[in-house]
């Protein structure tokens, strides 16, 4: 009996990981607030998953629209279709609650890379991973395809991880870099592997621009296409990623300036 709940609430959770866009249907609760006219996922598909992951959900999608310090406990409830005593009762607080969605966000962002290196480790061996299998591995995330699972998590993350690099909050980031560390640590060595001509601290710096274009591209704020007079489709994701692969692959590649 244990090991089944333990497995139900494995898959509700799993669940929850793969909220998509949401459309609009007006949706009611009896002696509950009324949302905000979008459609939860499990109002969509008919799963069952407890109160917390509704909150979590709701919360997920609300706190993207508008950060931490403009975010609405009123407003998550409603979309939740929940009271909002129960946010107090299950996390306490605004922000012990967007802690908690920002911990979710970022073990599914982790995972995926982490696989897709340990995938290239296998692949490689013992020889240095190339520079461009190591891009395309990190930044592909940012850029899912339409068929892949993560297409579905893709906006909303980049959403929420928009607000938090633009929000003014050194703790924030802290958690958020708490989160991704040891990934980008481990991604380092191996980029350092594949540039021997290149110091790792140069790597380190180069690797935090890598970060920045990330979050400025998935971002897409149609500035390149305003750039290239409409030419150029941002929402092109895979053409993106390969200006992407090709652009960082000549950074890293460049002249140490250390030296």
């Amino acid at each position: 009996m244990a090991q089944r709940s333990t497995s139900v609430r494995k898959s509700a959770h799993a669940r929850l990981l793969k909220t998509a866009p949401l459309p609009t249907r007006r949706t009611e609760a009896k002696g509950l607030p009324k949302n905000d006219g979008r459609e939860m996922p499990w109002a969509r598909d008919g799963t069952t998953i407890s109160t917390r992951e509704r909150i979590l959900a709701a919360a997920m999608h609300h706190f993207a629209d508008v950060g931490l310090a403009h975010a609405s406990v009123r407003a998550i409830t409603r979309l939740a279709g929940v009271n909002s005593a129960l946010i107090r009762y299950h996390f306490g607080s605004k922000k012990a609650l967007y802690v908690e969605v920002l911990g979710l966000i970022t073990k599914r962002l982790v995972e995926v890379r982490i696989q897709a290196l340990q995938a290239l480790r296998a692949s490689y061996g013992d020889k240095p991973i190339p520079l461009d299998a190591l891009l395309q591995a990190y930044a592909a995330p940012i850029f899912p395809r339409a068929q892949d699972d993560l297409s579905k998590d893709a906006a909303i993350y980049l959403r929420f991880f928009g607000r938090i690099y633009t929000e003014p909050s050194d703790e924030l980031r802290d958690i958020v870099q708490a989160h991704f560390t040891d990934l980008q640590n481990q991604y380092i060595d191996h980029i350092a592997k594949a540039v021997p001509h290149v110091t790792r601290q140069t790597v380190v710096v180069r690797f935090g621009m890598l970060i920045g274009a990330l979050a400025f591209l998935g971002a897409k704020m149609g500035i390149i296409g305003l750039l290239s007079g409409g030419k150029f489709d941002e929402e092109d994701s895979q053409t993106t990623l390969a200006h992407f692969v090709v652009s960082f692959v000549q950074l890293f590649n460049a002249r140490d300036l250390s030296n």
